[in-house]
């Protein structure tokens, strides 16, 4: 996993994460990008890429960057 920073507003600041998923199922990635994007904080998955294994064509490999939006202060009565 490597972080870093992306998009900045005046209001807003985006936290990227590059992340690698090796030997995982079908299943577990479904599992994986609902739990990520449900969340209750700002997370959405930025990019993805899915190639299945050649040692093991049954698992799959994941290279994801996923992004987080934070509000850099917060206004009264809400943003």
């Amino acid at each position: 996993m490597n972080s870093s920073q992306g998009a900045k507003s005046a209001a807003f600041e985006e936290s990227l994460i590059d992340m690698k998923l090796d030997k995982i199922t079908v299943k577990q990635l479904s599992d994986f990008l609902y739990y990520a994007e449900s969340s209750a904080d700002v997370v959405r998955i930025k990019k993805i890429t899915v190639i299945k294994m050649k040692e093991s064509p049954e698992y799959l490999s994941a290279q994801l960057q996923i992004a987080s939006v934070q509000a850099l202060y917060s206004r009264p009565g809400g943003l």
